[in-house]
C-alpha cells in the first residue's frame, strides 16, 4: 500500500496543480451562478499559480499519493498585518472526499501558520457549504461577525 503524504508545492508540481485549482474556481463560479471560465480567465489562473508558488509568504500543501495530487489548501500571509493568515483555499478531488483528507490538510496548514508567528487565521466558506462548515468548526474555527459585507452585482 502506497501511504499518501502531504508536502509543499513547488514548480514541478505546476503541470498537475494547475488543472485542480482550475476545476475548485469553475466550481466557485458554479456555486455564485456565474458562467465558467473563459481560456483567458484560465491562463490568469495559470499566471497566478506560478506567481505564488515563488512566495515566501504563500504555500500550496498538497495531498499526494502515488505521486498523484489528491487535495491541496492555498495559504497566505497577509501584507500588511504579518500576524494574519489566510486559508485561501481547500480541495479534495471529489472521489476522496469525507476520508480524512481536508482534515489532515487543515492541520498541517495551522502548524505551518505556526511556524510562520500567525496568531489568527481566517477563511472565507459559503454559508451554505454544510461539510466545509462542519470540518472548520470541529478544527476550531468559529464564524466571525465582521464589519465587511459581501456585494455584488452581474453585469
Amino acid at each position: 500500500m502506497i501511504v499518501p503524504q502531504i508536502e509543499p508545492a513547488t514548480i514541478n508540481d505546476f503541470k498537475a496543480l494547475a488543472p485542480l485549482i482550475i476545476e475548485f474556481e469553475q466550481f466557485l463560479k458554479a456555486e455564485h451562478g456565474e458562467k465558467p471560465m473563459s481560456p483567458k480567465e484560465i491562463q490568469r489562473s495559470k499566471r497566478y499559480l506560478k506567481k505564488y508558488l515563488a512566495y515566501d509568504t504563500c504555500l500550496y500543501l498538497l495531498w499526494k499519493q502515488s505521486e498523484k495530487i489528491l487535495g491541496y489548501t492555498f495559504l497566505s500571509i497577509d501584507d500588511k498585518n504579518h500576524n494574519l493568515g489566510f486559508i485561501n483555499e481547500l480541495f479534495v478531488v471529489t472521489e476522496k472526499r469525507q476520508k480524512g483528507i481536508a482534515f489532515k490538510l487543515m492541520e498541517q496548514s495551522l502548524s505551518w501558520f505556526k511556524e510562520k508567528k500567525c496568531d489568527k487565521v481566517q477563511l472565507t466558506v459559503n454559508r451554505e457549504n454544510k461539510v466545509a462548515n462542519k470540518l472548520y468548526e470541529k478544527i476550531g474555527f468559529r464564524f466571525h461577525e465582521s464589519d465587511y459585507i459581501d456585494m455584488q452585482i452581474k453585469v
